[in-house]
């Protein structure tokens, strides 16, 4: 079994706008949906995780927004000072600001556990994930930077389940706020480049090594809560569980496809069944006509010929079974047969 864990900075609005399911996707099972459920947290003194809560998808935006301007107001204000003692006015920003920015909002990290074909359960998952909370504030808290999951999404609606956990990385100050600041909370908190040597490169950076560090950590957490040994080697061009949700996407289709093709035999043979029956009716119906005209032709020969009134009768028997062979079509057939 492998587990898979992708950073991507979509937090903020947009990742509330996926968590709450606001938009149509064929991945998606809406008569899940009601399972996902939606964590936030709240921290003591010490900084350590103190307690989670539900609370429905609708109010994560809500919830995160508030945290930012509990948790950074006072920085905010500061640079902003400093800011408008330079005339620098425009410089100005807030904690809602910081939530929509595009290098300060959450980033947000999926962490899953096997795919569509060994999919693991909620429980197991939440398990999992408590675990490396713990691992997290054990080893990424301290006086001066901390990194906090602030809230997570577990989605069981999707092919494989899977958790939405965001998190924030955050510095103090020279006044003692808390700011956010992810690569210099990450060199506090003892990440160097992978390469020292090399200068800092898409591949050479900070976060490259507590990626790698923070994987190491969640399949750890895995296999402790789980007692399960897990398959190590990194997927290469892993992207989230979209491939994952593709794959069961193009089973769940295959299945349906093949479903409609026996219907479809079905009905078809149904089809060949009542046409047969059909043909065979209208076959009877041909032959009798045929055997009738051929009777009236004769009793008309047999007639006395001065019996005009019996003459008139079969003659107009004779219009109504020939009307009968056109209005079937069997003066075409015979046409046919004689060509």
């Amino acid at each position: 079994m492998k587990a898979t864990s992708s950073f991507k900075r979509v937090g903020g609005a947009k990742n509330a706008v996926h968590n709450a399911r606001e938009f149509e996707a064929k991945h998606i099972d809406k008569e899940k949906t009601a399972d996902n459920r939606t964590y936030v947290f709240d921290y003591g003194d010490d900084g350590e995780m103190s307690t989670s809560k539900v609370i429905s998808a609708e109010e994560l935006e809500g919830y995160e927004r508030e945290y930012y301007r509990t948790t950074y107001t006072g920085a905010c204000d500061a640079q902003n000072a400093r800011n408008h003692a330079k005339r620098q006015y425009n410089r100005d920003r807030t904690p809602d600001d910081l939530y929509d920015g595009a290098r300060t909002k959450p980033d947000s990290i999926v962490l899953q556990i096997g795919k569509c074909e060994d999919n693991i359960g909620k429980k197991e998952l939440m398990k999992s994930f408590g675990t490396l909370i713990k691992k997290y504030n054990n080893e990424f808290i301290q006086e001066d930077a901390r990194i906090r999951f602030i809230s997570a999404c577990y989605h069981g609606d999707e092919t494989t389940d899977h958790l939405h956990a965001q998190l924030v990385y955050e510095v103090k100050d020279e006044d003692g706020n808390w700011k956010l600041n992810q690569t210099e909370c990450l060199k506090r908190l003892g990440f160097e480049r992978p390469d020292p040597t090399q200068s800092e490169t898409k591949k050479n950076n900070v976060k490259v090594a507590y990626t790698e560090k923070h994987r190491q950590m969640w399949l750890d957490a895995i296999e402790e809560t789980l007692s399960v040994e897990l398959d190590r080697t990194p997927e290469k061009n892993h992207k989230h569980e979209e491939a994952d949700h593709e794959l069961g996407l193009k089973k769940r289709e295959q299945k349906a496809l093949e479903s409609i093709i026996s219907d479809e035999k079905a009905e078809y043979a149904s089809l060949r069944s009542k046409n047969a029956l059909e043909a065979q009716i209208l076959s009877d119906t041909r032959k009798k006509l045929f055997d009738l005209e051929k009777y009236l032709e004769e009793k008309k020969l047999s007639l006395d010929p001065s019996d005009l009134s019996a003459k008139a009768e079969v003659a107009q028997q004779l219009r109504q079974v020939h009307k009968a062979i056109v209005d079937f079509g069997f003066d075409t057939e015979m046409e046919e047969e004689l060509e």
